[in-house]
């Protein structure tokens, strides 16, 4: 007698639950310190059937990091797996394993190329001294991340190549330049005019930008560019930048950018009293702030760069109607804080009555911190008014890398606030939250 073949088990889900499983997958994975066990999960459903292939396709490939090692200058190997990764892109011939299908699928681009691939990139029968962004095979990037605080020096970009990339992905949102150079101001102006053909741009970084012939100009003129209109910018995080580019950028009315509605701004300009003589209430934070007065909700500060210049108003900042929240990055983890505290006393006397949250940024938890945040929470609870919307005080801690001598846990931190508990205000702490530069594979 014959038996007939089994029938091919057959999933009963939805399709819409299979999606919002896998969705939620991808949400753990980005919110978690340790995403590489939950990317390993979204490998798996990629194998499991059909049905569970495009959606965790679509999360495993939004993002394409590119990043050379530290011990590339050690190992060989390493070094050549960063060119040939990139190489596998440049060259037409070697697409065959990136279908344009997968490279359809990729939203977000990071490059971190280090100073340790200097050589040379040769593609398509041609020599290129820089990598050539423009002849990278994608078209539908919402975000481009070049660069990386981590990196030990800037390393050159050419400009014209990646205003090529920018302009080949019109649905391009996002762009963070960090620690890159470019050889003339007018270059570095022209990529960021290029912008201006991508209706739904609005989030900037530049932070860390050198540029090469800067220190021989006396002034920034605006190249000749047709610039289609003024990307107007929700996010803008403007580090240790040239300040001659503040008006060609935002300031001066036919600016490259909008900064009118302007939602977050992190303005941290790292200035030695020798580089400059304008304290910043005097000089670009109010130039800055007065353009997006209605509109701004978070600010972040470094205060480092207010305590050489000995700033004692910030009456500016009342501008900021609808600020919410502050943070303030730059204090230090084993010094006193008896400036930090003025400081931060005379900021909050100057801020408007909708900020409900004030973050403070620290290095590595000790107990030395102990007795700055007693006095911290003396100081605030004598300075808020009783018409103060302050509900949260925020205290972060930066990690940097492993677990130091005299490190203890961040719960107990709520008891060195007692004073501001018992106005009611919510003490919470956390640790920063950074993506491992070379995730483990």
């Amino acid at each position: 007698m014959e038996t007939k073949p089994t029938p091919p088990i057959q999933f009963l889900f939805p399709q819409e639950l299979i999606d919002t499983l896998i969705d939620l997958i991808q949400d753990l994975r980005q919110n978690s310190n340790t995403p590489q066990d939950f990317t390993s999960t979204l490998k798996a459903c990629s194998l499991t059937c059909k049905a569970f292939l495009p959606r965790a396709r679509k999360h495993l490939f939004r993002e394409l990091i590119l990043r050379t090692n530290p011990r590339d200058h050690y190992r060989a190997t390493d070094k050549l797996s960063f060119r040939q990764r990139v190489q596998f892109l440049l060259d037409r011939d070697h697409l065959t394993g990136l279908s344009p299908e997968v490279l359809s699928l990729v939203r977000k681009l990071t490059v971190c190329e280090g100073h340790f691939t200097w050589a040379d990139w040769h593609t398509n029968g041609e020599r290129h001294r820089l990598l050539p962004f423009g002849l990278l095979p994608f078209t539908a990037l919402t975000e481009i991340e070049l660069g990386s605080k981590h990196a030990r020096s800037s390393y050159d970009i050419d400009g014209q190549s990646l205003s090529m990339l920018l302009r080949k992905n019109l649905s391009l949102e996002i762009l963070h330049l960090e620690s890159v150079a470019f050889s003339k101001t007018s270059e570095t102006l022209s990529v960021l005019s290029s912008l201006s053909h991508h209706v739904n741009f609005h989030s900037l970084g530049l932070v860390s930008v050198h540029i090469q012939d800067a220190l021989t100009l006396s002034r920034i003129d605006m190249p000749v560019i047709s610039c289609v209109q003024q990307p107007r910018l929700k996010n803008l995080d403007f580090r240790d930048p040239d300040d001659r580019l503040l008006g060609v950028l935002f300031l001066n009315p036919d600016s490259i950018f909008d900064i009118s509605g302007l939602q977050t701004l992190d303005l941290s300009t790292q200035l030695k009293p020798i580089m400059s003589q304008t304290a910043p209430e005097d000089g670009n934070y109010p130039k800055i702030l007065s353009r997006c007065p209605g509109s701004l909700a978070r600010l972040c500060l470094d205060v480092r760069d207010f305590l050489w210049m000995d700033v004692t108003t910030m009456d500016y900042l009342q501008d900021a109607t609808e600020l919410e929240l502050l943070e303030l990055k730059g204090l230090p983890i084993r010094h006193g804080w008896t400036q930090e505290i003025e400081f931060i006393v005379t900021l909050i006397s100057a801020l408007p009555a909708k900020l409900h949250c004030l973050s403070l940024h620290v290095g590595t938890l000790d107990t030395h911190l102990s007795n700055q945040f007693v006095e911290l929470d003396l100081e605030l609870s004598k300075t808020l008014p009783s018409s103060s919307n302050l509900k949260e005080v925020k205290i972060v801690f930066e990690q940097y890398g492993c677990t130091v001598d005299g490190e203890t846990d961040i719960e107990p931190i709520v008891k060195w606030f007692p004073s501001l508990t018992e106005k009611k205000l919510l003490i919470t702490t956390e640790r920063s939250k950074r993506r491992d530069l070379y995730p483990v594979k």
